[in-house]
């Protein structure tokens, strides 16, 4: 498993075709440190990891989000949604779902791939 970023957008997101509220979102278009990045501000607001290996504020406070992000949930148990995030004078400022992609036939299909292995 790769490292990413969480992402903390300033209003609810919901899952397109089910309905359902979206809350633990991740990333890997910034510095993927389990860093937090907040909605309507400009550099992360910590690690959400051991205390020990906290990034200094100073440090963080030199990282920016790029101008446009991806980040993604996978709460809704039948979709991951991805959502685009857009920066203006390198602050979080706007999200917009881009893509629903159907866990269900995502996983059917790579269960029909690989059962051939067996």
């Amino acid at each position: 498993m790769g490292m990413f970023d969480y992402y903390q957008p300033s209003e609810k997101i919901f899952c397109p075709d089910c309905k359902i509220e979206l809350g633990d979102w991740q990333g890997k278009d910034s510095i993927c440190a389990l860093l937090l990045w907040k909605q309507g501000q400009c550099f992360p607001e910590s690690t959400l990891h051991d205390e020990e290996i906290e990034m200094p504020e100073e440090v963080r406070r030199t990282w920016r989000l790029p101008e446009k992000f991806t980040f993604y949930s996978y709460d809704c148990e039948k979709h991951c949604v991805w959502v685009e995030g857009k920066t203006e004078n390198e602050v979080w400022v706007a999200n917009r779902v881009v893509f629903v992609e159907d866990l269900e036939k995502k996983y059917a299909e790579a269960k029909r791939r690989y059962s051939r292995f067996r």
